[in-house]
């Protein structure tokens, strides 16, 4: 709630469409109208699971970023890329849908549920960028003629400057993709902040990034209809996104064979060692667990030596050298019940890392810097924002105790 307004997906279905849905049930879908519509437990992200349909809306509220001014025109892409990839399933050829099914096993609801797309021929991005640069061109044009302040103007010619730039980006990033496998990369809000393609049987990848800072995560986005529980304290942490989609295949084929529905696993992938977003993750309430990938040359664990200069996770790898989680689950074949009875007991190996208490002092030298002369927090609050900082710390490094008359502190070590 801010100044009144709800931003919550519940509060935008009713105040925006006059539709009723609390959180973790489903009902009626404002685009499509069919009663298909559910809402994550967590009242921020709500999804239409109609095949035809696929719209989402995200909790949020006023964003500084001019990133924001895309987000529309993203959103719109991967409407249009995933009932793409959805209809190549009736196609007889090799495609996207076909790799993702036959090629690498992965659950028909999993790729309908998942933020997956594949690019479609002869696809226009100046179509989907038009609207808002023609707003971008209006804009500039009334502040010139209403002669408005230096800074404004600079704003808004910014803003065009950019949006032409995330046009001619796109375009070009596009050229001969058609066919290619998309993935959705989004941020701590489900905000789709940039895309990964793939060519379907092949390792050639290519990226779209509107944003420098943000990287985003893939995978963020998976609930089930009706879910009215958590999916738990933990969240699972790897490399690659295929590792995300065949976790996520386990424990639809897993329920299926216990005849009941287990709902999906809280795993994310972050598309490589090298471009991991651990600030987004850092924003999430679930303690991570990576899952990173056992190569033989040992740069899977870079994926956790990166994790550490930001928090402190646990981390467990695949028992083969050269394996993934996604290869260590196929292992099993149809064995279902074995191979998520296996992916519990690798998880239970898993083992505490800490960053450094450089990296602490770091970030708590970075709060204190916001209380010197001109700087945006006063001395209390400086001060209740390290406490937070370290005892939060030092809760991930062990336990607190209390006798009754004395405190004691026990390291997880």
């Amino acid at each position: 709630m801010m100044g009144g307004i709800d931003f919550s997906v519940s509060g935008i279905l009713e105040e925006k469409f006059g539709i009723d849905i609390l959180p973790g049930r489903k009902g009626q879908c404002p685009f499509c109208r069919k009663k298909t519509f559910s809402i994550k437990i967590d009242d921020s992200l709500g999804s239409c699971f109609h095949p035809n349909c696929g719209k989402r809306i995200i909790s949020g509220g006023i964003y500084d970023d001019r990133d924001v001014y895309i987000s529309q025109v993203l959103e719109e892409i991967f409407n249009d890329m995933h009932r793409n990839l959805l209809a190549e399933k009736n196609l007889q050829d090799q495609n996207a849908y076909e790799y993702l099914l036959n090629q690498r096993k992965i659950h028909p609801r999993v790729i309908a549920d998942s933020l997956l797309g594949s690019v479609p021929v002869n696809y226009s991005i100046p179509i989907k960028f038009e609207g808002i640069i023609n707003e971008a061109k209006v804009a500039l044009a009334e502040q010139n003629g209403k002669r408005a302040s230096k800074n404004i103007r600079l704003m808004n010619e910014d803003r065009l400057i950019y949006l032409s730039e995330m046009h001619d980006n796109l375009k070009f990033c596009l050229a001969n993709k058609a066919g290619w496998l998309t993935f959705f990369y989004t941020d701590e809000n489900h905000q789709i902040v940039g895309f990964k393609f793939r060519k379907p049987y092949s390792k050639r990848f290519a990226h779209f990034k509107p944003s420098k800072s943000v990287t985003g995560v893939f995978g963020l986005n998976l609930f089930v209809p009706n879910q009215t529980e958590s999916m738990g304290d933990n969240l699972i942490v790897m490399e690659g996104e295929i590792n995300v989609l065949q976790l996520q295949s386990l424990c639809l084929r897993f329920g299926e064979a216990k005849n009941q529905e287990l709902g999906y696993s809280f795993a994310i992938a972050v598309g490589g060692v090298n471009n991991a977003d651990f600030k987004t993750i850092s924003k999430l309430p679930q303690h991570p667990i990576i899952v990173y990938d056992n190569d033989k040359s040992g740069s899977g664990f870079k994926l956790v030596e990166s994790a550490i200069r930001t928090m402190n996770v646990e981390a467990v790898t695949t028992p083969k050298i050269d394996s993934d989680l996604d290869s260590f689950i196929r292992s099993f074949g149809d064995d279902n019940r074995e191979a998520w009875n296996q992916w519990k007991i690798l998880l239970s190996t898993k083992k505490s890392y800490f960053r450094s208490y450089c990296e602490l002092a770091d970030e708590i030298f970075q709060i204190r810097r916001k209380q010197i002369p001109g700087g945006s927090l006063k001395s209390f609050e400086v001060n209740s924002e390290v406490g937070a900082v370290v005892l939060n710390d030092m809760r991930k490094r062990g336990k607190f105790y209390n006798d009754g008359q004395f405190a004691y502190y026990f390291s997880n070590d």
